[in-house]
């Protein structure tokens, strides 16, 4: 599933760019949060998915 970085959150990406030898969760912490952003665009305009790119 692709992912949006919404300007608030940019912070919080560009941290875990950096910081992601120390702490790479934070990175994909965002990137999932990025996800379910996505993810709720794609069922406010009612776009269907596969099951596959659920995960």
């Amino acid at each position: 599933m692709p992912f949006i970085i919404e300007d608030c959150k940019k912070y919080y990406y560009y941290r875990g760019l950096k910081e992601y030898e120390a702490q790479p969760g934070f990175l994909l912490d965002t990137c999932l949060d990025g996800q379910d952003t996505f993810r709720a665009l794609l069922e406010l305009f009612e776009v269907e998915t596969s099951p596959t790119s659920q995960e």
